[in-house]
């Protein structure tokens, strides 16, 4: 199994993340593609819909690898 990191990206035209007070901010997901990866997401989804984690031009889906610089791969933030 492979790991993805799927994140919002800002769509001028549609921008979902602004559709109401509940959206998630990403996901990480295990999964053998990204495609797979992207529908496990969208099933989990806030008052951003689906559609925001099915498509790349609303969301990155990106395979984590176990190569890379030392430091923080994902980080969650709640402010006041």
């Amino acid at each position: 199994m492979k790991l993805w990191i799927l994140e919002p990206c800002v769509n001028r035209e549609y921008d979902p993340w602004k559709a109401g007070y509940d959206t998630y901010a990403g996901h990480v997901i295990r999964a053998e593609t990204e495609r797979k990866a992207r529908e496990i997401a969208a099933r989990h989804h806030g008052d951003e819909g689906a559609n925001a984690w099915l498509h790349s031009t609303l969301s990155t889906c990106i395979e984590l690898l176990p190569e890379g610089p030392e430091g923080t791969v994902l980080y969650s933030y709640i402010g006041s």
